[in-house]
């Protein structure tokens, strides 16, 4: 797992052996942790100061990035911690646990705010719409659930829809101006909610896992990568992929850059990054990573600083 800070030139990595590094990029200092247990996801405060993991020995671990220290090992959860979300606010986590419940943190002191049981089984993925007043959780078994929020976060969380048929929910995306919500299961297809998480439609057209789904330059203009080594175009409003594209490989990431409407996406046999025109659909390969000794065997990841340059 990895936290990127690119506006600070910072990342935190975390790894299924336990190790967590930090590196800065402006002085080229790396440090590491050995925290003994699998790292299940990383994020960076709003402020660059600290970074959160949490791990699969029900611990989460907050790293002071100025002083490159250890500051705390919360006993926050009583078995494996799956997901970690940090609210806009900067000061508030969210956690989710296979111990069934779902906690709020007041960070970076660790102090519990509010806690609440999920009922009939665990939850694997948490995360907040863009206003912060609808809570999301996939469960482990083939369920979705919605909770309203109030505006203190923390003091009242009430369960407002709960949609059974569905597999784990593995990806999630948000349209601008939250319009849709779209997610993802382990059985290739796309699932669309509405913003107050009603759900609408099912997209079928992959037919393997899907890595990644990104909205494009309008609400009804979505876009996802497949293992199945396609990249389709789909349009919400009536359910059809409007535009297909085979690639050489599987695709494993991908990432916009909204200012030049367009994604960079990697591919899984390829030393190179793909440019992706969210206009006409036409590709590019930027061959200059292609022709570089150094480059690694195989791209896993790409991200794009906030300026988009």
């Amino acid at each position: 797992t990895l936290a990127l800070d690119l506006s600070h030139k910072k990342f935190v990595m975390g790894t299924k052996r336990g190790t967590v590094t930090y590196l800065s990029l402006d002085d080229a200092s790396k440090d590491s942790w050995d925290i003994m247990n699998e790292v299940t996801k990383i994020v960076i405060s709003h402020d660059s100061v600290y970074a959160y993991a949490s791990c699969a020995d029900s611990f989460l671990y907050v790293f002071d990035l100025r002083s490159k220290t250890l500051e705390q090992s919360l006993l926050s959860h009583h078995d494996r911690i799956n997901d970690i979300h940090l609210v806009e606010d900067g000061n508030t986590l969210v956690s989710c646990s296979d111990d069934m419940t779902i906690k709020f943190w007041k960070m970076p002191h660790g102090e519990l705010m509010n806690e609440f049981p999920i009922d009939g089984s665990t939850p694997q993925h948490v995360f907040l719409t863009p206003d912060q007043r609808i809570l999301v959780g996939g469960l482990g078994n083939r369920m979705i659930k919605f909770w309203s929020v109030d505006e203190k976060m923390v003091r009242r969380v009430e369960k407002t829809n709960n949609i059974y048929g569905f597999r784990f929910v593995h990806r999630a995306t948000f349209s601008r101006n939250w319009k849709y919500i779209a997610t993802t299961d382990d059985e290739s297809k796309i699932h669309i909610w509405s913003g107050k998480g009603k759900f609408i439609k099912k997209l079928f057209g992959h037919t393997k896992f899907i890595n990644r789904l990104l909205f494009g330059e309008t609400e009804d203009d979505l876009f996802s990568f497949s293992d199945d080594g396609t990249i389709r175009r789909w349009d919400i409003e009536t359910g059809t992929d409007i535009d297909k594209l085979q690639t050489s490989g599987t695709v494993e990431w991908a990432a916009p850059l909204r200012k030049q409407l367009c994604f960079y996406i990697i591919t899984n046999n390829q030393k190179s990054i793909i440019r992706l025109s969210m206009k006409d659909f036409t590709v590019k390969t930027l061959d200059t990573l292609k022709k570089d000794k150094k480059a690694r065997k195989k791209f896993i990841r790409l991200e794009i600083s906030p300026d988009e340059n």
